[in-house]
């Protein structure tokens, strides 16, 4: 997990690696966007705004082949994050939306969430899971971009 407190933190450590130039020009563009409306940049980013609301979920979900970006537009996000392997699985792994979901171990306790506020960038690991903190009610948008981990190769392609 890497946090970023604003997108020209980002930019100043990341805008080297084109993958994450790319990334940066995703979040200034998915401000603009109507929700729920995904968009790529070249074959290995796809981006989009979300309700907030639309995250939540009482799992952890992870994935196999892109690094999770999430950036609030409106309002901070609180997200836990943890290492699949310091979860348990709690549903099979999808190869259609390279989902996976967990669950806490039975005596763990959820911890404290990262808060990322507006404006501020999370960069999810492919070993990571994350859940949001929200409510399926609230009103704030995310901008989420899938980024492909390099040497990865996709069935359909």
């Amino acid at each position: 997990m890497r946090l970023y407190d604003s997108l020209e933190m980002f930019d100043i450590g990341l805008s080297h690696v084109r993958k994450w130039m790319r990334c940066g020009q995703a979040i200034r563009q998915s401000t603009r966007l109507p929700l729920d409306t995904a968009y790529s940049l070249g074959d290995s980013l796809t981006f989009w705004a979300v309700p907030a609301g639309a995250l939540a979920d009482d799992r952890y979900v992870g994935h196999r082949r892109y690094h999770t970006v999430l950036s609030p537009i409106d309002e901070p996000l609180a997200v836990y994050v943890r290492p699949k392997t310091a979860l348990r699985p709690a549903g099979a792994y999808s190869d259609v939306s390279d989902r996976e979901w967990f669950g806490l171990p039975n005596d763990d306790e959820e911890g404290v969430p990262c808060v990322v506020p507006v404006g501020g960038i999370l960069i999810m690991e492919e070993c990571e899971a994350m859940r949001i903190n929200a409510t399926s009610v609230a009103v704030g948008r995310v901008s989420v971009v899938r980024v492909t981990v390099e040497g990865f190769t996709f069935p359909n392609k």
